[in-house]
């Protein structure tokens, strides 16, 4: 199972500036696809800054199966599916924003967090190896 990073994910927030408490951001990051993704691959996305507290996740994909069997989580290191769980949308290609309420909806990161799309349930069809994966995660600072 490999791991994919995007630029975003791999440079970290060096450009990150802090601001005052509450203040909204997001945080944004595209993956060029170039392989075809297998089970419990993990693409990493984007870095959320210590103080992050999550309100909104939007996943939008390129069509990543020729059948309907993929599925897709959003999530991080301590629990792959915190933001979004089990999301189809790499059948057909599309958008997601459904937030997992129960664990990511306004969940606070402590430390400066990785977020990453895993492939819970591969291609049943013929996968794509071309195409994106666009990811932004929405947070205020606290």
């Amino acid at each position: 199972m490999p791991t994919y990073t995007a630029t975003m994910a791999r440079n970290g927030n060096s450009a990150f500036t802090d601001g005052p408490a509450g203040q909204a951001y997001t945080a944004y990051s595209s993956y060029t696809i170039t392989a075809a993704f297998a089970l419990n691959d993990v693409i990493e996305m984007l870095r959320v800054p210590a103080g992050a507290r999550i309100v909104g996740v939007e996943l939008k994909t390129s069509k990543l199966d020729s059948s309907t069997g993929i599925v897709l989580d959003v999530g991080d290191a301590g629990d792959t599916d915190r933001l979004i769980d089990g999301a189809t949308i790499g059948q057909a290609g599309g958008t997601s924003t459904a937030l997992v309420s129960s664990t990511g909806q306004f969940y606070k990161y402590t430390a400066e967090t990785v977020i990453s799309v895993l492939v819970q349930v591969a291609a049943t069809g013929t996968a794509a190896t071309t195409g994106t994966i666009e990811l932004a995660v929405d947070y205020v600072l606290q």
